[in-house]
């Protein structure tokens, strides 16, 4: 018999898209499925949602629990399902209806602890849906079989965060499968402070654990642009939220002897600052941007991290961006980078 997949769902807030993601997993051509619909404390109609496509459907089970975010609500959907492969799916997100079918074959085929694959974009202004989700060049991931000497080559020197600060390498939570049994055997679970990037320690920690992975070039995953998205607009507690970030890097990562964790656990300390303060997009009061530059800029934590702007491998633009945060120039990098 076919082996079970389970598929893991955290639900908040997405009436609008929901019957459009759950209907793209119930109607997948592989059917031994077990799909985990995690009601995160939604306070529209989603609870109710959840329950009927639970009754139309015996293979949905529905979790019912308070709001806690998103790594919350994939964890609690982790701890309940009995597939012994793991896919995630955001809730207003879809997947074409062949994604697990061939999945599956891949996973069994190549014995990886996981398999990663390509999303396309949907609703993206100016871009036409289908078009393929790419990345900076040096964030990209080459196709194929990645055994362990592969993995040590290419993604340890990169795998926090690439030496020019584009991120990490694109193992996104909702582009892989995963056996369950890696990631139990590893202790691999989403943390649940960190409500933002939350795929970021996550991925890493699976990139540095796997003994092999692979990577398909074909493209399952519809992610959508929802402007009512948790990406999609300002959150006062960004810049704790990157900060805790940087902790959980430091607490899994530090004295790592598998790649040079000291280069690039300084290099994600200023990769979190530069996030934290890519959140001022989102701030229409000038004076509230202003105010919430000044507070990056003078934390102890973004003073310690600008010390060690010479291991970014970064282009000149972004290097004189480094020097005014580490001179603590506020006027001048709000005038060139906040217009």
């Amino acid at each position: 018999m076919d082996k079970k997949v389970s598929v893991v769902v955290p639900i908040y807030k997405v009436e609008k898209y929901l019957d459009r993601c759950v209907g793209s997993i119930i109607n997948q051509t592989y059917k031994n499925l077990e799909i985990v619909l995690v009601d995160d404390g939604s306070p529209d109609n989603c609870p109710a949602m959840c329950e009927a496509w639970a009754e139309k459907d015996s293979r949905i089970k529905v979790v019912h629990k308070k709001n806690g975010g998103l790594p919350d609500a994939r964890n609690a959907g982790i701890d309940v399902v009995t597939g012994e492969y793991l896919l995630f799916v955001d809730s207003d997100d879809w997947i074409e209806p062949q994604t697990v079918a061939e999945l599956v074959e891949v996973i069994e085929e190549k014995n990886v602890d996981f398999v990663t694959f390509g999303a396309v974009w949907d609703g993206r202004a100016g871009i036409p849906d289908g078009t393929p989700c790419t990345y900076e060049k040096s964030r990209q991931v080459g196709k194929g079989y990645y055994d362990k000497a592969r993995i040590q080559k290419e993604i340890y020197p990169r795998v926090l965060v690439t030496p020019d600060l584009y991120f990490g390498p694109i193992l996104s939570a909702c582009f892989s499968i995963y056996r369950k049994e890696f990631l139990d055997k590893n202790g691999i679970r989403f943390d649940a402070e960190i409500k933002y990037c939350e795929d970021h320690v996550y991925n890493c920690r699976v990139a540095v654990f796997a003994e092999s992975f692979y990577v398909t070039d074909k493209h399952y995953y519809h992610y959508c642009f929802n402007g009512a998205s948790i990406s999609q607009s300002f959150h006062a507690d960004a810049w704790d939220i990157a900060k805790k970030r940087c902790t959980y890097f430091e607490k899994y990562f530090t004295g790592c002897t598998k790649f040079d964790s000291e280069l690039q656990l300084k290099r994600i300390a200023i990769f979190c600052v530069l996030n934290g303060l890519s959140e001022r997009r989102y701030i229409k009061n000038p004076d509230e941007k202003v105010a919430y530059i000044r507070k990056i800029f003078n934390d102890p934590m973004t003073k310690k991290a600008m010390k060690h702007i010479g291991v970014a491998k970064v282009p000149r633009k972004k290097r004189f961006l480094l020097i005014l945060v580490k001179l603590r120039m506020v006027k001048l990098y709000n005038r060139i980078y906040c217009h």
